[in-house]
């Protein structure tokens, strides 16, 4: 592939990225809602029951993070356009507000070690990006299927199919069967 087309396709591939990880975000916050609205909802009808709570989990030592070469520089870059400090000056707010924007956007990406979300923003700012490689463009062809089968197992649910259904009757009768599974998963019976 031509550097054109690395670039053409990358460019396609992080604007699929991006809307893949909000459509993500956005259905892991309704799926969370509506599995706190059904737990809520049980607890209603089995007020014998214990508060279902989330498995606390420990907390692990933060361990030094490989952060990529490139991605500190184009950070660098980035950093020159959109650090809060270098936008003192700038007369306009809406324009200083927005590459502060994109400057928390670009130490969300370093953080990450995500060099497509870096090359997104050094796009906006018109930062001249490093070229792609066919890995990178694997990498993040892999990033959007696993994230698609993060949605397919979210609406795989029995709580997701309750929280689309439109007939009272139906839902009432799921929400009889998530009761059943909830019983069984936290009574062992």
């Amino acid at each position: 592939m031509t550097e054109i087309d690395l670039e053409t396709k990358m460019s396609f591939l992080i604007k699929r990225l991006s809307s893949s990880r909000q459509e993500l975000e956005d259905i892991q916050e309704t799926f969370t809602k509506t599995s706190k609205e059904i737990s809520g909802l049980y607890l209603k009808k089995y007020p014998n029951k214990k508060e279902i709570n989330q498995k606390e989990t420990e907390i692990e030592p933060k361990k030094e993070k490989y952060i990529d070469p490139q991605l500190k520089k184009l950070f660098k870059k980035i950093s020159i356009k959109s650090h809060p400090d270098k936008l003192l000056f700038l007369d306009d707010e809406r324009e200083a507000n927005y590459r502060e924007e994109l400057f928390h956007k670009a130490r969300q990406a370093l953080q990450n070690n995500d060099i497509f979300s870096m090359i997104d923003v050094a796009k906006e700012l018109k930062i001249k990006t490093p070229p792609i490689t066919e890995t990178q463009l694997k990498k993040v062809e892999d990033e959007i299927k696993d994230i698609k089968n993060k949605i397919y197992e979210i609406e795989s649910t029995a709580v997701w199919h309750w929280f689309l259904c439109t007939d009272a009757e139906e839902r009432k009768q799921m929400l009889s069967k998530i009761f059943e599974l909830m019983h069984v998963y936290y009574t062992g019976a």
